[in-house]
């Protein structure tokens, strides 16, 4: 049984070497597009691209059962994720607060 620790992305950002290679659930405000694929604090922060105020995401489609597209659908909206944090992970040109990999869940949030 995988057993994923809600976090909130603020602790996340503050304590890398805490939850790094951790198994983490978030929530945040989903943005997938090239060179940008990040999950953000806020939808302010989303519409500005504050990237250090979010995680860099890598996707595997085929893993997650989906295509790009349907979870493109959930851009500039709340998602919860589930994956394992990397602190190193920070995207393109290193700029995000570390990434989400292994991504097991991506769903709208309500």
């Amino acid at each position: 049984m995988h057993q994923y620790e809600s976090v909130s992305l603020v602790r996340l950002i503050a304590n890398p070497d805490k939850y790094h290679n951790r198994k983490v659930r978030i929530i945040g405000v989903a943005h997938l597009e090239f060179e940008t694929n990040g999950v953000y604090l806020t939808k302010e922060h989303c519409e500005e691209r504050i990237h250090k105020n979010g995680l860099w995401i890598e996707s595997d489609y085929e893993a997650l059962k989906t295509t790009e597209d349907k979870l493109a659908s959930y851009n500039g909206k709340y998602v919860l994720m589930e994956g394992v944090f990397d602190k190193n992970c920070t995207g393109h040109f290193g700029m995000w607060s570390g990434g989400l990999v292994k991504i097991s869940r991506y769903d709208e949030w309500h």
